[in-house]
């Protein structure tokens, strides 16, 4: 049975308005009476309306919200909810936010034989979905082509080009400084970076340039030692040959079959050198960003419920981009057991 406002006024012995206002964070009821308010709406599973809260949003519009669903739009198979580990957590922290804010969470694949932009175009219309989140692109630069004036729309991640939206993504300038200052204090002097090469738009690349520019500022070396490699089975000699020659104290990597070239190659981790795992590829104790695809998958429906409540549609004219940012986990391949805070 569904849990009421009423209900919860009931139990609390306060009255519904109070507890509405309340569960808004209304000034004119006390940070204690609100408090205890959430505590007991969670307790008995009180999930909000969003119809009801949409019509509240927009009560002097003529037009009025009739969304009970949000869609969530992937571009190809391989980037399913489903499919691989990180996709799945961007996923699960997109429906366990949804739901949280009283929202259902459909999936759409672009891929799938029988759906394509106008079909979808028409489905979402039909059955009354104002509000999408698109998950991250397979590459840089991918466009959608829908009537956005209709919908509430959020992308996960830098790549999507068209639309231009409001978008949740890591924090990648911030984590990476919080990284090498990391390393920094820890001693460590020749950081190395191996580096599958992308395109500009793709966030490891953007680590990369970050990389350079801090490896003269922090270390001052006049060559940052940073390797973009296409293919490993067919360049492992040379970045083998390259770890020989340039012969770093800590190896950044993007991708964990190159832990064993570094050990092979520069000796134990982490008593002759330091090991980093970026980019999501980290196993176990590793050092690593600690990146939560979850958390970014809830702040992307964050900002496709905003819209909602404030009757919102259509591509903004000014694009929030807000950045989560991840703490660094030292682990167990760094000489130092804490990161400094």
């Amino acid at each position: 049975m569904k849990v009421t406002q009423r209900a919860l006024a009931e139990k609390l012995g306060l009255s519904a308005n109070a507890v509405s206002l309340a569960l808004r964070n209304h000034p004119s009821i006390s940070k204690a009476t609100r408090a205890r308010v959430k505590a007991m709406a969670d307790q008995m599973g009180y999930r909000p309306n969003p119809l009801v809260a949409a019509l509240t949003a927009d009560r002097n519009k003529r037009e009025r919200s009739g969304v009970t669903t949000l869609a969530y739009i992937t571009t190809c198979h391989h980037l399913r909810s489903s499919s691989s580990h990180i996709r799945q957590l961007f996923y699960r922290g997109a429906l366990e936010r949804a739901e949280a804010c009283g929202f259902s969470l459909e999936e759409f694949c672009l891929a799938d034989a029988d759906l394509n932009e106008s079909r979808l175009q028409r489905i979402l219309r039909s059955r009354g979905i104002h509000g999408i989140l698109i998950a991250p692109p397979p590459k840089p630069n991918f466009s959608i082509q829908l009537d956005w004036e209709h919908f509430a729309v959020a992308a996960l991640g830098h790549q999507l080009a068209h639309p231009r939206v409001h978008h949740a993504a890591s924090a990648i300038f911030q984590d990476t400084i919080k990284m090498l200052d990391a390393l920094k204090c820890m001693g460590y002097r020749r950081p190395a970076m191996l580096l599958k090469r992308k395109s500009e738009r793709n966030q490891l690349s953007q680590r990369a340039a970050i990389f350079e520019y801090l490896s003269r500022q922090l270390w001052e070396l006049p060559h940052p030692l940073i390797y973009l490699y296409d293919d490993i089975p067919s360049e492992l000699d040379q970045i083998e040959a390259w770890l020989h020659h340039v012969q770093p104290d800590v190896v950044l990597s993007s991708d964990r079959q190159f832990k064993a070239p570094v050990i092979r190659v520069l000796g134990q981790v982490p008593k002759d050198v330091g090991y980093v795992a970026i980019e999501h590829s980290a196993v176990g104790e590793e050092a690593r960003i600690d990146f939560k695809p979850e958390t970014v998958g809830a702040v992307g429906i964050d900002l496709v419920t905003a819209q909602l409540y404030r009757n919102e549609r259509g591509i903004p004219a000014v694009v929030q981009a807000v950045q989560v940012e991840s703490p660094f986990f030292s682990g167990t391949t760094l000489r130092c057991s804490e990161a400094p805070k």
